[in-house]
């Protein structure tokens, strides 16, 4: 017999052997091959069609009474290329508390079009355009394990990405001076910083607002009256 075939259009999914065969009446045949076997295959008008998974089947045969066919034809079905998924240079939130951090990454075997990405954090929407693409709007956190699904063919690879918020801010006291005078407002509070920029800011206090300067790491509340900062 004469055989040919369709691989899946989808991974997991089935493809066709198809059969053609002489001197074979027309009614239901095991077929066998080196693996096992296809029962209940329907044989109309000299032909037939296996449905099956990807796999390589050698080795076809048919028996009818004590006559076994002599070709021994091999089969291949094969699912789809599977998608691969590479990381790029993430970006993390731009301010504590932000959601502006993004994902880059490159595709092959994917098409263009929306789809939504797998990870441990949840799902990801992703616009893929000419095999790339850039999940946004993320705020910090985890986001591992991150694959892609086409048609029913998920990436192998592990992309685990960790976003982080800008550096925490610290604060330490210097020697505060109290004022000079009763009623007066010359008191100062010195204070010294770590990842904070120079320029200008106000502070918060149970107090209120209180403006400062800082320069190389540094600053001090002027112009402070008696009482609790």
């Amino acid at each position: 017999f004469v055989v040919g075939s369709t691989d899946p259009i989808t991974c997991g999914g089935t493809g066709t052997i198809d059969l053609t065969f002489n001197n074979v009446a027309d009614g239901t045949y095991t077929i066998d091959h080196n693996s096992g076997s296809f029962l209940g295959i329907t044989v109309a008008a000299g032909t037939a069609t296996v449905n099956t998974v990807a796999g390589v089947y050698t080795d076809l045969s048919i028996t009818i009474g004590s006559c076994t066919s002599s070709e021994d034809p091999d089969v291949t079905l094969t699912d789809p290329a599977l998608p691969t998924i590479t990381l790029g240079t993430s970006t993390d939130p731009t301010t504590c508390g932000g959601t502006d951090g993004t994902i880059p990454l490159t595709f092959t075997n994917v098409p263009d079009g929306a789809y939504t990405l797998n990870s441990t954090f949840g799902a990801l929407p992703i616009n893929v355009t000419a095999g790339a693409g850039t999940v946004t709007g993320l705020a910090q956190g985890t986001y591992n394990d991150i694959t892609i699904t086409v048609i029913g063919c998920t990436s192998i690879e592990d992309i685990d990405v960790t976003l982080t918020d800008p550096t925490l801010p610290t604060i330490t006291l210097g020697v505060p001076t109290d004022p000079t005078t009763c009623g007066g407002t010359d008191g100062t509070i010195p204070l010294t910083f770590t990842n904070v920029p120079d320029g200008a800011y106000t502070l918060s206090s149970t107090f209120g607002a209180l403006p400062i300067n800082v320069t190389a790491g540094a600053g001090t509340v002027t112009g402070l009256a008696q009482g609790t900062y």
